[in-house]
């Protein structure tokens, strides 16, 4: 009689195990923001060293960060309007993603 109480006790907690208790946690990136009043080949002198120095520092685009660039091709009548394109993809503080 105690076998089959175990048994059964075994069994109801299988099924009421949560499910979710095995899932993977989708990774945080840093989501960083890059606006600029040129092209993006005129910013390229600044920006293009960026994730080389990301790299050195042992952060990978993809894996830990993800840029989202905006150019408004010389109209700064466009910024704000990136601008809030880029605040509308609600990024992170760095705080909250570096652990």
């Amino acid at each position: 009689m105690k076998r089959r109480g175990f048994i059964t006790l075994l069994g109801g907690a299988a099924v009421l195990w949560p499910r979710n208790g095995f899932a993977q946690t989708p990774p945080k990136h840093a989501l960083i923001g890059f606006l600029n009043n040129t092209s993006k080949a005129g910013a390229l002198p600044y920006y293009g060293s960026f994730p080389l120095g990301l790299r050195e520092l042992g952060y990978i685009e993809g894996r830990d960060y993800a840029i989202e660039e905006r150019a408004a091709d010389g109209n700064l009548g466009r910024l704000a309007t990136l601008a809030d394109e880029l605040v509308g993809l609600k990024p992170k503080r760095a705080d909250e993603v570096i652990e």
